[in-house]
């Protein structure tokens, strides 16, 4: 149809029927695709003096305001709407993925909270969340060795961030949220290694690929999820956090860990461990925060029991760690070290006797905490994992061989 002609229908059915509000919209979309943007406005102006409920209206102007007179103009509009439907999670919604397309993250805190207070949460953050994810599936970003550049997985990655970094109770809708965000990265660190592992077998039978794409796998692992999980947990020489990231958000980056653990085919087991495992331990030795010592622990412990006999190469070492944490740590420490410690001594053959040389070090350091005083949680922790009695001395641990007798230093 012409231009002209979609234009008279329009007036004449909007005379008719002022107040339906799909009219406004198709001729403000009319005017928006020939370029007559005040022309545009107008519409949507007019079509919301008749239909001031109507969202579509409110967003098509919104977008419109962003486009012709920036970020303030379509802030005020959005903010008018909610006022005239102070309860239409699509509203807060696009309110938030504005502020979050702008870079303005504590403005979208607000908002949330504000959101929060009217018992809507889960209305706007599940959906913002969701957004970013089709997105990536529009793009095709969990298939292939492109994904590992494909812009849309660090907009993915900042916005996870964002939902981590926010303040929250167990069980409410922003602790589940990132639970889920948790789960998310630890798919899109499987789907890396996956991408770069089928890559490497197809470079191994064309070798001319090797020497093109080295550029574009050195940019492939310095901006990959798992080498942002990794810089989290690792502090630097001062051995102390950022002011800026909370002690919450580190744990949830240690989950990230555990969960990848988890879920890590077979095959890229191998280079998952030889990745993670030597810089947490490294930064695990030199942590000066207790809580966070706990966290390596745990994410050590399930390497063990999840990624079996690739972590052979790191084994005494986390031995190390498990009775250092024993030694000299608080509550917490203790109970991971004694979890970790009892995975490795009940793990395949191949690893016991790796550790085997530390197994005396190990009696001893078990057999002073049995005669300490430790916590309940603690005392339960190794009667449970290393069958420690408080009634008499250590029981159930492996027979050290006589030619094994090194101490751990």
């Amino acid at each position: 149809m012409h231009t002209t002609e979609e234009r008279r229908l329009l007036d004449e059915g909007l005379k008719l029927f002022p107040s339906f509000f799909k009219l406004w919209l198709m001729l403000g979309q009319l005017e928006e695709r020939l370029g007559n943007l005040e022309q545009a406005k107008e519409a949507y102006e007019s079509g919301l003096k008749h239909c001031s409920s109507c969202i579509p209206l409110w967003l098509s102007l919104a977008n419109l305001e962003e486009k012709m007179n920036g970020l303030s103009k379509a802030r005020a509009v959005l903010t008018m709407a909610r006022k005239k439907n102070a309860q239409n999670p699509e509203l807060w919604l696009a309110a938030v993925k504005l502020e979050f397309e702008n870079h303005e993250p504590e403005r979208a805190r607000m908002l949330l909270a504000k959101a929060r207070e009217r018992g809507g949460t889960e209305r706007v953050l599940f959906p913002l969340i969701a957004s970013q994810l089709e997105h990536a599936v529009d793009a095709r970003v969990a298939r292939g060795r492109d994904s590992l550049l494909h812009p849309i997985v660090l907009k993915i990655r900042n916005t996870i961030e964002t939902v981590l970094l926010w303040p929250s109770s167990d069980g409410d809708e922003v602790s589940k949220a990132q639970h889920g965000c948790i789960d998310c990265l630890a798919v899109m660190i499987c789907t890396e290694l996956q991408a770069l592992e089928s890559f490497r077998d197809l470079t191994s039978k064309n070798t001319s690929l090797v020497r093109m794409d080295s550029c574009s796998r050195d940019a492939a692992m310095r901006d990959s999820v798992r080498s942002y999980v990794i810089h989290q947990l690792t502090p630097d020489k001062d051995c102390t956090y950022e002011a800026s990231i909370s002690m919450s958000f580190v744990l949830c980056m240690a989950n990230v860990l555990i969960s990848a653990c988890q879920k890590i085919p077979d095959s890229c087991k191998r280079p998952f461990a030889r990745e993670i495992l030597p810089r947490l331990i490294q930064s695990v030795e030199v942590m000066m925060e207790s809580e966070y010592r706990a966290a390596g622990l745990q994410v050590f412990f399930s390497a063990v029991y999840h990624l079996k006999s690739t972590i052979l190469p790191y084994t005494f070492d986390l031995l190390k760690v498990s009775l250092k944490s024993l030694r000299e740590g608080l509550e917490k420490e203790k109970m991971a070290g004694a979890k970790l410690m009892a995975s490795l001594m009940a793990s395949e053959e191949a690893i016991v006797n790796s550790i085997a040389g530390g197994l005396l070090e190990a009696i001893t350091v078990l057999s002073s905490l049995s005669s300490s005083d430790p916590s309940p949680d603690v005392k339960i922790c190794l009667e449970t994992e290393c069958g420690v009695r408080w009634d008499d001395r250590p029981v159930d641990l492996p027979v050290v061989p006589t030619d094994f007798q090194q101490v751990i230093i």
